[in-house]
Formats: structure tokens, sequence, C-alpha cells
């Protein structure tokens, strides 16, 4: 399980107490190992490459989720534009007043279908020039 920690920590610096950042994670070995494999092929500390991965994983997340701002005009006229009654283009409505095409086509009805005999031999495949000479 992994469990993260943020806080700040008082750091002394030059003479000076600053609050720096700090976060702490408990991880079982096996993670840590693999922490510590990944950083030394990339040449950099454990802290750093976690740092790097969390930080390229974070901005990954806020991209796919991106925040848009309007001004308070432009959320106005953005509410409106969404409660504004839809327009619908003459041309579009006529397409949908029209039967599909699988619709129109002029087919045995259900009950005329259900009559026919299922022993009747189907029709056989048209001849083409040449298949009597194949067949003989």
């Amino acid at each position: 399980m992994l469990y993260v920690e943020a806080e700040a920590t008082p750091r002394a610096s030059c003479g000076k107490e600053t609050a720096v950042p700090q976060v702490n994670f408990r991880t079982s070995s096996e993670r840590l190992a693999i922490m510590d494999r990944a950083a030394g092929i990339r040449g950099v500390s454990r802290t750093e490459f976690v740092l790097r991965s969390s930080e390229a994983a974070a901005i990954e997340v806020l991209n796919e989720h991106p925040v848009n701002a309007l001004d308070d005009d432009a959320s106005d006229d953005f509410v409106a534009a969404l409660d504004a009654p839809v327009e619908i283009d003459p041309a579009v409505k006529a397409r949908y007043a029209r039967k599909s095409q699988w619709n129109r086509w002029d087919r045995p009805s259900r009950s005329r279908r259900a009559t026919t005999s299922r022993s009747s031999p189907r029709a056989s495949p048209p001849s083409t020039p040449g298949s009597a000479a194949r067949q003989g």
C-alpha cells in the first residue's frame, strides 16, 4: 500500500528558517527495488526519479482534464447559448422524415413468408457461360 503525506517542514538555510514542502511515503521493498533499479538506469537518485515520474504523471492527468475558465461575460454568453432553444435545419428535418432505405424495399410480409413450404427445393444458382462444361 502506498501512503503519501505532504507537509511543510521548517529547514535552516543560510541562517534563515524557511518552510520546504516535503513528501513522505511508505512502500514495499519490492517497489522500492524497482524504483532504485529504474533510477540507476536513468542515472539519477531515487528521490529525483520519484519526483520526475510523479510530476510527469501529474501533468498527464491535468492535460487529460483541461479547465476552461471564462470571464463573467463569456460565461453568461455560454449559459445563454445552452439555454436557447435549438433551431433545427430544415434539410436535416427533411432527411429524418424520410423512410430508411432498408424500410423502402418491397419484402414479403411475415404472414406470406410463414405460409411458404419449407420443404420446397431452393432455387439453383444462375448458370453462367461455361458452367455446363464444368459440371459434365
